[in-house]
């Protein structure tokens, strides 16, 4: 590093070319930092750890940012037309402690708000109302290197992805909280398709969705891509997708907590589907949920070509439709894992385990009945090949 044009307390972006998620959106990895000090000429000293690997080889490059500090949009409405014209609301770059607090934006194809590479950044407090057809329809979207930002207390009405991490241009989103946002018909009412309510692209890890109510989304009412999340404590009901989806399509070892949530009325395949597509899971969670009237599985773990290593799913209630045919837990390729304590009423397969390695099923409580009051299923069910289980 040539350190000369660098000084102590200078915001930085440190970008590479390395690839972090080759078969979805080949974003490239890049954080946010502060310089703490300038020991010589040829050196920096940051204030925080580095999130990823940078070489010469890699095109690393750290470069200096003037950011926008303390900025407050409070108060604001924001109407867009009715045509399709390919605008934003708010869109803030390069920020710091920045907060959008009590706006109301109406209207908007693309985005409502978006923070590009911003830290300690807040949307709180917020009516964002309607995206037209054929738009994006984004509501609150972080993207690039942003950083420590949350979306809070907000109300989403007919957009399509109402809380979104997207697509980086140099950086992974990292450490976003999503938290107590309502979305209501996400997209329904206008037609648009694919919406998932909450949308995490891949280009991102360590994100937090906590406490959300979602009713009637086009797509899932979460579909988590990134490469680590935690979904606790939401309500979602009447999604045209899966209620809860963490799909790891990043090249990077992931893992996965998704507990204490309530879903309700799945119109997709699952309730709670958690499925490496590119990379492996090191660690699931999924524990403390409850899932009702689904005719696909309740809780879905299917990990592909890779294994779930310490895959722990326990607590959970899961209750099917009485004709449905799938199985109410359905897991596949464990090493080593628990299933244990929990509950479930299906009228095919109650729980499935499948090439599982030391597992423990145990103390779970099962119950087969259908609409028509006669059941050709298991309880539990081994299949492919199991050993080291116990039962």
């Amino acid at each position: 590093v040539n350190s000369s044009i660098f000084s102590d307390g200078d915001f930085v972006k440190i970008t590479s070319d390395t690839i972090w998620d080759s078969q979805r959106t080949s974003s490239t990895i890049g954080e946010l930092n502060f310089v703490k000090d300038v020991p010589d000429s040829s050196s920096l000293t940051m204030t925080n750890e580095l999130m990823s690997d940078y070489t010469t080889a890699d095109n690393a490059l750290i470069q200096k940012i003037t950011p926008v500090r303390n900025i407050n949009i409070s108060g604001l409405k924001i109407q867009g037309t009715l045509a399709n014209n390919s605008h934003r609301g708010i869109v803030i770059t390069n920020g710091i402690n920045c907060t959008i607090d009590k706006i109301q934006s109406y209207d908007m194809d693309i985005i409502h708000v978006q923070l590009f590479d911003c830290t300690f950044c807040r949307v709180i407090n917020s009516l964002f109302q309607e995206s037209n057809a054929s738009a994006t329809g984004y509501g609150t979207s972080f993207a690039d290197a942003t950083q420590d930002c949350s979306a809070e207390n907000n109300i989403f009405t007919d957009v399509r992805h109402s809380l979104s991490t997207n697509n980086s241009i140099g950086g992974i989103t990292r450490r976003i909280l999503f938290a107590n946002n309502i979305v209501t018909d996400s997209a329904l009412a206008l037609g648009l398709t694919g919406g998932d309510a909450i949308d995490t692209h891949a280009g991102a890890e360590d994100i937090l969705i906590i406490g959300n109510v979602v009713n009637a989304s086009s797509g899932s009412g979460i579909n988590a891509e990134c490469r680590s999340a935690t979904i606790t404590n939401n309500i979602i009901s009447f999604s045209q997708g899966n209620g809860i989806t963490h799909q790891n399509y990043t090249d990077q070892t992931g893992w996965s907590n998704i507990s204490g949530n309530t879903i309700r009325n799945t119109l997709g395949n699952y309730s709670i589907a958690v499925v490496p597509n590119s990379a492996s899971f090191s660690s699931c969670l999924i524990t403390g949920n409850i899932t009702d009237l689904h005719e696909g599985s309740g809780i879905r773990a299917i990990p592909g070509d890779f294994q779930f290593v310490n895959l722990v799913v326990t607590g959970n209630s899961v209750r099917m439709t009485g004709n449905s045919t799938s199985s109410g837990i359905d897991i596949e390729a464990v090493l080593a894992g628990t299933v244990s304590g929990n509950t479930v009423l299906a009228a095919a397969v109650g729980i499935t385990i499948e090439d599982g390695q030391s597992v423990a099923i145990t103390g779970n409580s099962v119950r087969l009945a259908s609409d028509t009051g006669s059941t050709t299923g298991y309880g539990v069910r081994l299949a492919g090949s199991c050993y080291g289980c116990v039962i």
